[in-house]
């Protein structure tokens, strides 16, 4: 799985390094050894909170009950059905994927 970084974060520690005249970041001998400490920073920084958001649209569906027939709307992902509310919900309460037709 992908490592996402807080792009703000690891720029403000940059921005630190390079206010540091002692510190390698300030004055790097060659542009090789300043991409080699940016890179060391990169893989120092920590992971971000984030969330993988799905995105959909409703597939409508239904079933034969009692000789009658239900419209169900049924989530692309999950698969989970639900009986078709007044208005549609922009997400499915199961497994969270926004059902905004988006892809």
């Amino acid at each position: 799985m992908p490592k996402y970084i807080d792009a703000d974060k690891l720029i403000l520690i940059e921005k630190r390094a390079a206010k540091n005249a002692w510190n390698k970041h300030a004055s790097p001998k060659c542009w090789s050894q300043a991409i080699e400490s940016f890179i060391e920073d990169l893989e120092k920084a920590p992971a971000a909170d984030v969330q993988i958001v799905l995105h959909g649209n409703w597939l409508l569906t239904y079933k034969v009950v009692d000789e009658f027939i239900e419209n169900l709307i049924k989530c692309p992902f999950c698969e989970v059905e639900y009986p078709v509310p007044e208005a549609l919900s922009n997400f499915c309460p199961n497994c969270g994927a926004k059902m905004d037709g988006e892809e």
